[in-house]
């Protein structure tokens, strides 16, 4: 019985490990200068003029509600990179 519970509880904890170590040293892409690329020809005009209006307005409600319509992670990674940059999360 106890080999069994090495077989199992030893790769949890290096599973656990190896995670965290990735976590640690992974980049975060809200801490780039610039936002993530975003190609607007994929959404409709009306989308891309709320999100800029937003964006040049510094409006964290604005973007949390372009956030929270959009369906893409495109459109969230390069919304919620404005977010932090304004310090909506602060």
């Amino acid at each position: 019985m106890k080999t069994l519970t090495k077989i199992i509880i030893y790769p949890i904890i290096a599973i656990i490990g190896l995670l965290l170590v990735v976590g640690i040293f992974a980049d975060d892409p809200n801490d780039k200068p610039n936002p993530p690329p975003i190609v607007w020809s994929k959404y409709a005009p009306y989308k891309k003029i709320g999100v800029e209006k937003s964006i040049n307005e510094r409006s964290c409600i604005g973007l949390q509600r372009a956030f929270d319509a959009s369906k893409t992670t495109e459109m969230m990674n390069y919304i919620d990179w404005h977010l932090h940059k304004f310090g909506c999360y602060n």
